[in-house]
């Protein structure tokens, strides 16, 4: 016995919520609304044309109504019946194969038409629109392959930055740099070469399970995760802009059923004083030899002795700039953009006297904006393994203690103290660590309300360094 659908109506849609995965309801006739993880309802119609199963977007709800879902299906059914094809392409608009080069020539254009756009006076926008949808049409459609949406991605991406930045709003909707520049690196490595070349159409789950499954092989869970999520991202961006060339996202399979479930564990580390005593002191003398080797790099035991004093994430220290310190006045400081932070908000560090001092020292032997230049030209910088490296070989040579740490420990080691000593309040050390506390409004307000406290937390870390490393 055939299922009987139920009909659907305005209150039904209206009250569809967003699961973990997209989901549907149908109407009838062929025609069902989607609904997206993001929130978004997109209509859909199956039917067959020439024996071939086909299926068409109808836009979103609600700017294309319930009515209007149905009238268009109605329409298409009756083109059906008399033998035409109900969504016939111009053939103006049919899209056509283009080369790689071409396709990035056109990409190009587009982009300078977008940004055209902006400046243009109201009576001459209508007329740089058609040129923008008519280079659209060439470039993204059902031949547009998933390397060619990922520049759009990350041109989207930059463009909601720049929007952020105009609206000088506490709430930010883009990315940070670090993290695009993560996902960038991310699939060009693992992504690209498996699916880079495929349209979108032809990517399948299985696509996605064996580039997870590839990583999770080779133990990088949480690249991984990170790929998995960006991948979902894009689809979901794509199907939202557009939905007529692209209407599935194969992301559609738990990530804890191809990886399994992820066990967090927090980073190593060391709170003995006797153990800090000897980690401070191996990093003060790793650029000296020992036993005929010869010393480790200078860069590299400067940013472990800036991670140990300002308590900053590693990337952090490794990409700072002189123009992000303040080293004289009344409120010297360091200000790490919003860009190159992880959580998209800017990150204000004071500095205690002993970092002003070690600072000073190290600028007079500056050769360009780098603090820690890396050794292949002044603009460059240390590695993301060098920390982790050079306190494994400490380690080894002083045997600071059983637990060998990373550098990211240092702000473990930083947060547990500074809890522990309880003289200073939670938010306080949360909002130094650059942690997120509380809602939007009450963040700018701790802002504001906790930079003295910060101020005086932060200095009180330094000598509390200089006590361990002093016995």
């Amino acid at each position: 016995m055939p299922r009987v659908t139920t009909p659907l109506t305005d209150k039904k849609i209206k009250g569809l919520k967003p699961q973990g995965k997209i989901y549907t309801e149908f109407d009838g006739g062929g025609l069902y609304i989607e609904v997206h993880p993001n929130g978004g309802k997109y209509w859909r119609l199956k039917y067959t044309f020439e024996g071939k199963a086909k299926k068409k977007s109808l836009k979103t709800y609600p700017i294309v109504s319930l009515a209007d879902a149905r009238i268009a299906r109605d329409k298409a059914k009756g083109a059906i019946a008399r033998g035409e094809n109900p969504f016939p392409v111009k053939k103006e608009e049919k899209p056509t194969t283009i080369s790689s080069d071409e396709w990035d020539t056109i990409f190009t254009q587009y982009k300078k038409l977008k940004v055209k756009q902006r400046s243009l006076p109201r009576d001459k926008r209508v007329a740089n629109q058609k040129r923008i949808d008519t280079s659209s049409n060439k470039i993204f459609n059902e031949f547009t392959t998933f390397k060619q949406w990922t520049k759009w991605y990350f041109y989207e991406q930059y463009e909601t930055k720049r929007q952020d930045a105009e609206k000088k709003s506490d709430v930010k909707n883009g990315l940070s740099d670090a993290h695009l520049q993560r996902t960038e690196n991310g699939w060009d490595n693992d992504v690209l070469p498996f699916i880079g070349d495929k349209v979108m159409s032809d990517i399948t789950t299985a696509d996605i399970v064996k580039i997870v499954k590839i990583l999770s092989d080779r133990d990088a869970k949480e690249s991984a995760k990170k790929v998995y999520g960006s991948i979902n991202r894009l689809f979901s961006l794509v199907i939202t802009h557009y939905s007529d060339h692209v209407m599935n996202n194969p992301c559609q399979i738990k990530l804890s059923d191809i990886i399994g479930k992820t066990s967090y564990t927090s980073y190593p580390k060391i709170t003995d004083e006797k153990e800090l005593r000897k980690l401070f002191a191996a990093i003060d003398m790793h650029d000296k030899p020992v036993n005929n080797e010869r010393g480790g790099n200078v860069s590299v035991m400067r940013a472990l002795q800036l991670i140990s004093y300002t308590a900053v994430r590693p990337a952090n220290a490794r990409e700072a700039e002189w123009s992000e310190f303040t080293l004289t006045g009344k409120s010297p400081q360091w200000v790490i953009s919003a860009e190159k932070m992880k959580t998209n908000e800017a990150l204000i560090i004071p500095l205690a006297p002993q970092v002003i001092k070690m600072l000073k020292g190290w600028k007079k032997e500056a050769v360009s904006n780098r603090v820690l230049p890396g050794t292949t030209g002044d603009k460059s910088t240390i590695s993301p393994a060098s920390m982790v490296q050079a306190l494994r070989r400490m380690n080894e040579r002083y045997n600071y203690s059983e637990t060998t740490i990373v550098a990211h420990s240092f702000r473990g080691i930083f947060s547990t103290i500074a809890h522990e000593s309880g003289e200073f309040n939670h938010d306080v050390i949360e909002k130094q660590l650059s942690h997120t506390v509380g809602s939007v409004v009450s963040q700018s307000y701790n802002e504001a309300k906790h930079m003295n406290k910060r101020r005086e937390l932060m200095c009180w870390w330094a000598d509390k360094i200089d006590g361990i490393k002093n016995g």
